[in-house]
């Protein structure tokens, strides 16, 4: 048997509860009904009657959540005071909408299911995922220029980014250049060469490419595309990513064709 004892108690019955009893810590509950009252955008009340409502019912939880349409308790801590949390507020308003917007998706999902077949949505765009991570580190410059205290996100998170960006479309530490730019510690470029597409392997195929002069850059350019082509396009259906690429392919060797012909 599963024994709930909170699961019939009301808001006002946990606020009893809470100011008259003390908790196991040394200290009271003043700190906690300071931060329900600031999100709730109001000042606590002793609770007299019924008629009136008790600040207790605030919603705490991640800051970026997008299961709510809109974050009450957010907005209360700013309309109490703590403007370092407005761009807080702003970049979960903005991934709020953006994650039901299909053209910030892929039209594959990760195993190669057309959304159009199965509904739902695909991944993020690589080009959406950049366009993410900026608009958060330009959030956690505006968050401490105003006075916040912690960063949003740090520097071992961040080259995990790399890791994932790296596995899926990456090959420029594009991550790490604009976490640099936003003068982020513990950020340095890395070394690609210890990839498993080493640079030495590309310079061989461009050695063999034949009597199309194709360049080093060419062949990463192409890479760099086939990569993103399979995080958009998936594995199947007409228009697969195989079929994609080989059009890039196509594409590049016929304009290196028309260039030496010129």
């Amino acid at each position: 048997m599963t024994y709930a004892p909170l699961s019939k108690w009301s808001t006002d019955d946990v606020w009893a509860y809470l100011s008259t009893h003390k908790p196991l810590w040394e200290k009271d509950h003043s700190e906690l009904f300071k931060l329900y009252a600031k999100a709730s955008g109001d000042e606590c009340q002793f609770i007299t009657h019924l008629a009136q409502s008790s600040c207790g019912g605030s919603r705490f939880g991640c800051w970026v959540c997008t299961v709510v349409s809109w974050d009450k308790s957010l907005q209360g801590f700013i309309d109490t005071g703590e403007s370092q949390l407005k761009p807080l507020n702003n970049f979960r308003n903005y991934i709020k909408l953006l994650r039901e917007d299909k053209n910030a998706r892929a039209d594959y999902k990760r195993d190669g299911r057309a959304v159009y077949k199965n509904g739902g949505l695909g991944p993020f765009l690589s080009k959406t995922r950049i366009e993410i991570f900026t608009k958060l580190l330009e959030a956690e410059a505006e968050f401490l220029s105003l006075g916040g205290e912690k960063e949003l996100i740090n520097s071992a998170q961040i080259l995990e980014i790399q890791k994932e960006w790296d596995r899926d479309f990456d090959f420029e530490n594009t991550a790490l250049q604009i976490a640099m730019k936003f003068n982020k510690k513990g950020v340095c470029m890395q070394d690609k060469k210890q990839k498993i597409l080493h640079e030495e392997i590309l310079e061989d195929i461009v050695a063999k490419g034949g009597s199309v002069e194709v360049g080093l850059d060419d062949v990463k350019s192409l890479l760099q595309k086939s990569l993103e082509i399979c995080n958009i396009y998936g594995e199947r259906g007409v228009n697969s990513a195989p079929a994609k690429i080989k059009e890039e392919v196509e594409k590049l060797l016929n304009d290196k064709s028309t260039k030496e012909e010129e």
